[in-house]
C-alpha cells in the first residue's frame, strides 16, 4: 500500500469512530435522529485521495430511513467540528452521508443462506422415506438435472428445425 493510501484510511477510521460515537451516545439533536426507532449502522467510510470528501455509509433500519438519512446530513457540520477535535489536519474532508445498499443486499443474502440451511436440517430430521412411497420431494440436484434436461429438449427442437 502507498503512503497516500494510508492517511485517507486513518481519516476514515476516526470519521467511522468520531460517528459512530455520537450515534450511540445520541449527540445528534436533530429531531430525525434522535427521536427515531431507527437502528443507524455506520457500515464504513470512505475517504477521497485528495482527502477533500468523506463518504460515510450507513445502513438504516426502521420505518423513517429517507427522514433519518435527512437528519444525518443536517447534523455534517456538528459532526464535522467533532471529527477535528480528534485528528490533526490542515483540511478537514466534507462529509457526506449515503444509505449502504450493499449492506441491505447482504442481509437479503445472508436470510436466504438462513432459510435454505433451515429447509436442508429440516430435510434431514425428517429422515428418508419407506421404499416405495411415493410424493417425495426430488432431491435439489435432481431437480437441477431435471431443468437442464428440459434444455436440451429445447436445443433438440432447434437443431431439427434448421
Amino acid at each position: 500500500m502507498t503512503v497516500a493510501g494510508i492517511r485517507p484510511q486513518r481519516i476514515a477510521g476516526i470519521v467511522q469512530e468520531t460517528v459512530t460515537e455520537i450515534l450511540m451516545t445520541g449527540g445528534i439533536r436533530d429531531p430525525r435522529v434522535a427521536n427515531t426507532d431507527d437502528v443507524i449502522v455506520v457500515t464504513f467510510v470512505r475517504v477521497a485521495d485528495d482527502l477533500g470528501v468523506a463518504w460515510i455509509y450507513v445502513s438504516i433500519r426502521g420505518e423513517h430511513v429517507k427522514e433519518t438519512l435527512a437528519g444525518l446530513r443536517s447534523a455534517t457540520k456538528y459532526l464535522r467540528g467533532e471529527v477535528a477535535k480528534r485528528m490533526r489536519a490542515k483540511r478537514l474532508p466534507e462529509l457526506r452521508f449515503e444509505l449502504d445498499t450493499e449492506a441491505e443486499r447482504e442481509v437479503r443474502v445472508e436470510q436466504a443462506f438462513r432459510e435454505i440451511e433451515e429447509e436442508r436440517r429440516l430435510r434431514a430430521g425428517e429422515g428418508a422415506p419407506p421404499a416405495g412411497a411415493g410424493g417425495a420431494p426430488p432431491a435439489p440436484d435432481a431437480a437441477a438435472g431435471d431443468h437442464g434436461d428440459e434444455d436440451d429438449e429445447d436445443d433438440e427442437d432447434d437443431d431439427e428445425g434448421e
